[in-house]
């Protein structure tokens, strides 16, 4: 199989862009059975899509310990009958994000509609501004 070769400038500017997403996005830790994520970087918010289908919104839960957002989905095993081939089980996924330091915690809201779960971090307003003295 021949491989081509990418326009050198069109790869510079593919990996600054993912450069810098990777900076102000929240970083992401996964499983081997990880949950598909987008993660989309606004003034306000950021905001992160999980592909869940199959599973329902009691299915999930959402945990923050520290800067750490935890999402796991786990749905009960369906039960079928031995002569029935099963090529897919709804299994426990979970995937985990570490947030920037600019996501206000407290207002932090998430929705799940068609077997995506979207979680909205908004940006804290509060400016700090520390003044260092010199001696």
């Amino acid at each position: 199989m021949k491989t081509m070769n990418c326009n050198p400038t069109f790869t510079a500017a593919r990996n600054h862009v993912n450069t810098q997403v990777q900076r102000k996005s929240p970083s992401t830790n996964s499983t081997s059975l990880g949950i598909p994520t987008n993660v989309k970087v606004g003034q306000e918010a950021y905001v992160i899509q999980l592909a869940l289908p199959g599973f329902q919104s009691s299915d999930l839960d959402i945990q923050m310990e520290g800067t750490t957002l935890s999402v796991t989905a786990k749905a009960a095993e369906i039960t079928v009958k031995p002569n029935v081939r099963r090529e897919f089980s709804t299994t426990e996924r979970k995937r985990q994000f570490t947030l920037p330091k600019d996501v206000d915690q407290e207002q932090i809201t998430a929705k799940f509609e068609q077997g995506i779960l979207e979680v909205r971090l908004p940006k804290s307003q509060k400016q700090t501004v520390q003044t260092i003295q010199i001696q």
